[in-house]
């Protein structure tokens, strides 16, 4: 834990900052997986919101109808090994269910612990919000165990807008919550004791400027990582410059502010803050409205500089950037890899949406861009974005199939097209298995139980079948897929 409590623009100006444009992107390929989910239906708004840790996954749809208009649901998804299959394991819904509550706005996934946010739960006043646990027990059953509320709520607060969930902390945002000194939004803090948990801390910004502070939460051990990106005053107004704070927990358990992040270029409605994501001395913030040469967007990774006690920032802009891109709406970081979603590139149309993909173990490295396979106009593919070791789980909420605004989730994870037997070339001795993926999937995932299925669809449509066959035979006939 570090303990150098640092002014407003101390991180910044202490702090070497610089512009990282890259242009080359690394090899490898990323296979692309789309979640299945039941009763899939009009304006479920299916990936609004996503998190994945380790084998199991976690998709908001908080347009669900099936406990009331817009009541919300929340979608569990388990790993089934190396083969690429990811199935539904459980939907999950308030135990109080309401008509528009959007149960699904927020989720986060840790272990055995899910948490899923309604922001306009009404149970003390419309707008009022809440946040629900869920646990998976011994029988593999995810059940609720508890209904977290804030100590002090009001009516508008929106708790639930935001969630982040680490082992037995979870933090909520109450994005709309006004506060004594004249700021808007907080972040609750909630621990477990055994299977009770309780609320231990309520966090503000110390100074006057946050607007819709908890908009993004982000929490890891004893650090939470909360944007407001709306902010701070000028002469005209409000305006959404936005800034993001560092809390940690001391050792008397009191939560203390260490930092206020403000971008060392700062412009005016970048909306800095909007996202937040942080793993171990690295912190990433999205500024969707960022400009460079372009008001395409930007992300900005501060890392902690242990001799000069300051965060150190780096900028990043998207190599083929565009006006209104909105790179930096949804950001996620796990160990080197950082993801950092688009999601109104126009790559397959308007608002079709796409995802980044940077190293970032030295330096900063572009691997490579994601889109779906099925990408179409106004999808918002990378509207929600997460990641956990080699898996990288995108939202487009606003996807068509099967119906307007039913949503989608796909999990990309790396691989070798067209590798069916798991050696990591493509050769002769892949056509038997490839075949038997196409024309009989249960006796292949059988037949090689660590190989990855999805090997096989070399058009890149995101389904396996007789379609693939052509271009499967030159990817065998050159050594290898394009």
């Amino acid at each position: 834990m570090h303990t150098t409590k640092q002014s407003p623009l101390a991180a910044i100006l202490a702090a070497l900052s610089f512009l990282a444009i890259l242009t080359d992107p690394a090899p490898g390929q990323w296979l692309e997986y789309r979640f299945e989910f039941s009763g899939a239906d009009t304006g479920d708004l299916f990936g609004h919101a996503v998190a994945v840790d380790g084998d199991f996954a976690i998709v908001g749809a908080p347009g669900d109808d099936e406990m009331g208009q817009n009541a919300g649901a929340a979608y569990v998804f388990v790993s089934d090994g190396p083969n690429g299959i990811w199935e539904e394991v459980a939907k999950l819904t308030a135990e109080d269910p309401g008509p528009g509550h959007v149960f699904g706005w927020a989720v986060a996934i840790s272990g055995d612990y899910a948490v899923v946010g309604a922001k306009w739960d009404d149970w003390n006043g419309p707008g009022s919000g809440s946040a629900y646990v869920f646990f998976r027990n011994s029988r593999d059953v995810w059940a609720q165990q508890a209904k977290l509320t804030p100590s002090d709520p009001s009516g508008t607060d929106h708790f639930g807008f935001s969630v982040a969930m680490d082992g037995r902390l979870i933090a909520v945002g109450a994005v709309n919550a006004d506060q004594p000194n004249g700021t808007v939004g907080a972040v609750h803090v909630f621990r477990r004791s055994g299977s009770r948990w309780s609320e231990e801390a309520k966090l503000t910004a110390t100074d006057s400027d946050a607007r819709f502070f908890g908009w993004a939460v982000a929490a890891e051990a004893d650090r939470v990582f909360v944007g407001a990106p709306w902010g701070p005053p000028t002469g005209q107004g409000w305006a959404a410059r936005g800034a993001a704070y560092v809390f940690e927990r001391e050792e008397g358990h009191d939560w203390v502010e260490r930092a206020k992040l403000i971008a060392s270029d700062g412009h005016y409605f970048a909306w800095f803050g909007l996202a937040v994501s942080m793993s171990g001395d690295r912190l990433v913030s999205g500024a969707p409205l960022a400009m460079d040469q372009t008001r395409s967007g930007a992300a900005y990774i501060y890392e902690w500089d242990t001799p000069g006690g300051g965060w150190v920032e780096t900028k990043l802009v998207p190599p083929d950037g565009a006006d209104g891109d909105s790179f930096g709406n949804a950001v996620a970081l796990d160990g080197e890899r950082l993801v950092v979603a688009s999601a109104n590139d126009d790559d397959a149309g308007t608002s079709s949406g796409s995802v980044y993909l940077f190293d970032i173990e030295e330096g900063v490295r572009f691997q490579t861009k994601l889109t779906a396979a099925d990408a179409a106009p106004g999808d918002q593919f990378g509207w929600s974005v997460s990641a956990s070791g080699e898996s990288v789980l995108v939202g487009a909420w606003m996807n068509d199939a099967p119906g307007q605004d039913s949503g989608a989730a796909y999990l990309y994870a790396p691989g070798v097209l067209g590798d069916m037997n798991c050696d990591e070339s493509v050769n002769g001795a892949d056509i038997d298995p490839f075949f038997m993926a196409v024309g009989d999937p249960p006796s292949y995932l059988a037949a090689y139980p660590n190989c990855n299925i999805n090997h096989a669809d070399v058009n890149g449509d995101g389904i396996v079948n007789g379609a693939d066959i052509v271009m499967f035979l030159e990817c065998v006939g050159n050594g290898g897929c394009p």
